[in-house]
């Protein structure tokens, strides 16, 4: 998040930046801390709904490839231990016990 920037406008304009898309609907699923032995940064899990087109400038710096898949794919993926980035593991697992 920017200063100033709230969790679900940074979300707006990290989906933009990152897929392409915006959305009108978002709703905050939870957070975690990243490390919370060391510092106090956490990290927020949004569900955004209701997408439509919207592209914005990429982050030179991030070198991101996205791709749609469905639920039961990535339960397959997790499955089979094909991801093992702790940040994806636990926004899924917010992600599948919501309501």
């Amino acid at each position: 998040m920017k200063p100033h920037e709230g969790i679900q406008a940074a979300a707006k304009r990290e989906l933009a930046e990152e897929s392409g898309y915006g959305t009108r609907s978002i709703k905050i699923l939870g957070s975690y801390y990243t490390n919370n032995r060391l510092w106090d940064q956490k990290q927020y899990v949004v569900l955004c709904t209701q997408l439509y087109q919207h592209k914005l400038t990429e982050d030179h710096d991030e070198f991101i490839e996205t791709f749609w898949m469905t639920k039961k794919g990535l339960e397959h993926r997790i499955e089979k231990n094909e991801f093992d980035n702790i940040n994806l593991l636990a926004a899924l697992n917010l992600w599948f016990y919501s309501k």
